[in-house]
């Protein structure tokens, strides 16, 4: 059986979400993985919204119970995470990273995380969720000199975007 990753970001690149750098490279790496791999990506919004857009790539979008977006919450993340062998958080100090590495951590999942800035309230300021991670991964060496917590493993991945398929804006204002 082929492997299944699990890409989970707070928010996603969507004017009902966020558009902005992290989310679009979130789904971005997520897409460009799934020739690879099946991946499951996994973020929060208004509504629930489940896409199977390629057979190696899922999308699902778990309706929120928070108003703050870079604190989402549903009760569903712990389904969605089932069967995933792999988790890859977008974001370091957010709730659902909280409950994703702990859930990995009890699980034997493998859990890494891409810190791409921003984050929300999250017990994480307070337990050291880095233990339960195997490493970090940022998208910069710079990016790597300022990593959360006492596991300070990683390696660079480093960021790209397909822009044939996310287009800059007419317009260079910021919403």
């Amino acid at each position: 059986m082929e492997k299944l990753i699990a890409h989970l970001s707070p928010t996603y690149f969507s004017p009902d979400s966020i558009i902005g750098g992290g989310e679009r490279y979130a789904e971005e790496l997520s897409r460009a993985m799934s020739s690879k791999v099946n991946v499951r990506f996994i973020s929060f919004g208004p509504r629930e919204i489940h896409e199977k857009i390629t057979p190696s790539f899922e999308r699902i979008i778990l309706k929120t119970r928070t108003k703050n977006k870079m604190m989402p919450f549903s009760e569903r993340l712990l389904g969605a995470l089932r069967g995933v062998d792999v988790i890859h958080c977008h974001q370091y100090y957010v709730l659902s990273t909280f409950i994703a590495s702990l859930f990995g951590y009890i699980t034997g999942k493998k859990i890494f995380v891409s810190d791409l800035g921003g984050g929300s309230w999250t017990p994480a300021y307070h337990i050291d969720q880095s233990r339960w991670i195997k490493a970090h991964l940022p998208i910069s060496q710079y990016a790597a000199k300022n990593l959360p917590g006492k596991n300070k493993n990683y390696t660079v991945i480093y960021g790209g975007v397909d822009t044939s398929f996310y287009l800059m804006r007419k317009k260079k204002e910021h919403d």
